[in-house]
């Protein structure tokens, strides 16, 4: 059972390393697209679990955090199918076949667990930094930017 812990450890973190584009051992279109990935958490999810916050106050605020993490897990799994069935037919550059709970091998559980905690980690840490870091920057910066 220790083994398969320290296993499952590894494997999130290189899938986390990887979506968050700091794995160096892929290629440059990887880091790009996993940059265009984390652009389009950072849009979707962080006005999504705005409005759950709102929605969910006092004692049930919890319930944000528990449905923002699905929701981005699901974005992301979404996203990683979709990819898959069309670069997987010609290219074959992932299969989750012998993986558990996985899905026509594109995606599996693993994959998905790791995607839900990179996604929420974006939506809610990543972007509201780097929000309140633009919003500090003298608006001259901004316009040439």
């Amino acid at each position: 059972m220790g083994k398969v812990l320290l296993l499952t450890k590894v494997l999130l973190k290189q899938n986390l390393a990887t979506m968050l584009g700091l794995d160096n051992t892929r290629r440059k279109r990887s880091s790009r697209s996993s940059l265009l990935a984390t652009v389009i958490i950072a849009l979707v999810l962080y006005p999504f679990f705005q409005w759950l916050k709102k929605k969910f106050t006092g004692k049930k605020r919890i319930l944000a955090y528990v449905f923002s993490f699905f929701a981005g897990a699901l974005l992301c799994t979404i996203i990683e199918f979709s990819m898959g069935l069309m670069v997987n037919d010609h290219y074959q550059l992932w299969d989750y076949r012998d993986n558990f709970g996985n899905i026509m091998g594109q995606v599996c559980l693993q994959n998905t667990i790791a995607f839900g905690i990179a996604a929420s980690v974006i939506a809610w840490f990543v972007y509201p930094m780097l929000e309140r870091w633009i919003a500090r920057q003298p608006s001259d910066v901004m316009n040439i930017v």
